[in-house]
């Protein structure tokens, strides 16, 4: 999890560095790219956690089947 992260934040730092050095459509990039690491994040973080309302439930268990 650590090195998702770290891939992250430098992507954020990169696409920061475009915002602010940078002009016109390169600009507009920096800033398309930092809205989709954003919201990667945060899909992926509320869908590790299985906080998602719509996940499913767990197989039922099969103990008493015969093989």
């Amino acid at each position: 999890m650590s090195a998702v992260i770290d891939s992250n934040v430098t992507t954020l730092l990169a696409a920061g560095l475009l915002f602010f050095f940078a002009t016109g459509p390169v600009k507009g990039f920096g800033v398309t790219l930092c809205v989709g690491v954003l919201a990667s994040m945060v899909t992926v973080g509320s869908s590790s956690r299985g906080s998602s309302p719509t996940s499913p439930s767990p197989a039922p268990s099969c103990a008493g089947a015969p093989p």
